[in-house]
């Protein structure tokens, strides 16, 4: 269960923005959303969650899960769009706040 709620006008918002690129679901949760996001068309979908339990979930299709704080994960240095649904609980360096 995923505890956001992405409008009908926010996916629409989303699905333009992760067409055809790679996409970084960091605190990936249950999935829900990396699933979501390679519906929506990202070439790539790499959901890094800290909870171990995610791996024993079904991993949706077109959806590659790294088991990690995704401020300790690697991350190559240049992706299209990072994807957070969630109030960052690690300080990193490189998240703006817009």
């Amino acid at each position: 269960m995923s505890y956001g709620i992405i409008t009908e006008e926010m996916r629409s918002l989303i699905a333009e923005v992760v067409a055809g690129k790679s996409v970084y679901d960091l605190g990936a949760g249950d999935l829900e959303y990396a699933g979501m996001l390679a519906r929506m068309g990202a070439s790539e979908v790499v959901a890094i969650e800290k909870d171990a339990r995610v791996l024993r979930t079904t991993c949706p299709d077109g959806v590659r899960v790294i088991n990690e704080l995704y401020c300790n994960a690697h991350v190559p240095r240049h992706i299209d769009v990072a994807f957070v649904c969630w109030p960052q609980n690690v300080v990193m360096s490189g998240m703006l706040s817009i």
